[in-house]
C-alpha cells in the first residue's frame, strides 16, 4: 500500500519514506505530511 503527501492516510501503521526509509507512525484519516527527514512525498506501509 502506498500514499503520498497531502492524501488522507488510508490505514493506521508505520509508513516508510521510499527515499530515505525514515519511519512515520500515522493514523487512518490523518493527512500525510512530507518526510520529516528528507521532505520526500512518497510512502509505503511497512
Amino acid at each position: 500500500m502506498k500514499a503520498s503527501t497531502g492524501e488522507k492516510c488510508p490505514k493506521s501503521g508505520n509508513w516508510v519514506c521510499t527515499k530515505c526509509k525514515q519511519v512515520h507512525r500515522m493514523d487512518a484519516g490523518e493527512t500525510m505530511p512530507p518526510c520529516s527527514k528528507c521532505n520526500h512525498t512518497e510512502f509505503k506501509l511497512s
